[in-house]
Order: structure tokens, then sequence, then C-alpha cells
């Protein structure tokens, strides 16, 4: 486990917990995850990119991920695991749509061809998100 300190707000005075916190690397083992996993949402408050910059890719799969607010160091992570942003869900929050290179075409060819609201801006370039 890992010891942080959290920030909150409550009545604008700013107060400090710590918090214990455990690496999903730690959780997925303990809990028998499979090895690919179907839908994973991540939504960490904008910490998206620290909890999963030690997640173990060449140990689980991900075929389908949806990441809140994705920043360029949270793209350059994903492409390097072989994940391609497949469209963003909704303008106001910007939650992203991405996929593991491998399941791509069947979620354009499936799911998302039965979503006529979501435009799909499939395999363009990470860097462009």
């Amino acid at each position: 486990m890992w010891q942080s300190s959290w920030w909150w707000c409550h009545k604008n005075q700013y107060q400090s917990s710590s918090l214990y916190t455990v690496p999903i690397s730690e959780i997925f083992p303990k809990f028998h995850a499979r090895n690919r996993i179907d839908y994973m949402l991540l939504d960490a408050q904008g910490a998206e990119y620290f909890v999963m910059k030690e997640f173990p890719f060449h140990q689980y799969t991900i075929m389908v991920l949806t990441v809140e607010r994705v920043k360029q160091p949270m793209v350059d992570l994903l492409t390097e695991h072989g994940y391609v942003h497949m469209t963003l869900l909704s303008s106001g929050i910007g939650d992203s749509l991405c996929c593991h290179n491998s399941f791509c075409d069947s979620l354009n060819e499936t799911i998302l061809h039965d979503m006529p609201h979501v435009q799909v801006t499939s395999h363009i370039q990470a860097k462009s998100i």
C-alpha cells in the first residue's frame, strides 16, 4: 500500500487527509481478474495518468477503455501500449473512448455502428487528441 496526502475543500477551507492507496497491479491479482478485461472506466479526478503509469500492460489487456479528460501523457502511455483513441463521448466533460488495437475494427463494426449520436474518429493520430 502507498500512503498519499489528499487535499479537499470543505466550506472554503482546505484540509489534508492521509489515505492509503493500492495500485491496480495489486488489486487485479488479488481478485483474480482475467487477463482480458472487456471494459474499464477510468475516472480518477485528474490522476488517470498516475493510476495507469504502472499498469501491468504485459499482463492485462483492456479491450475498451473510457478515460475522463485525457491529457497528452496519458495519450502517449496508451499509444505506447497499443491503444487507439476512437471518439469523444461527450463534449462537455471530454470522456474519451479508447480501444486496444486488436479490438478496434470489431468495435467500429458492432457497438459504435448502432450509436448514431457518436462520431467515430477511428484511428486518428494520438497527438491530435
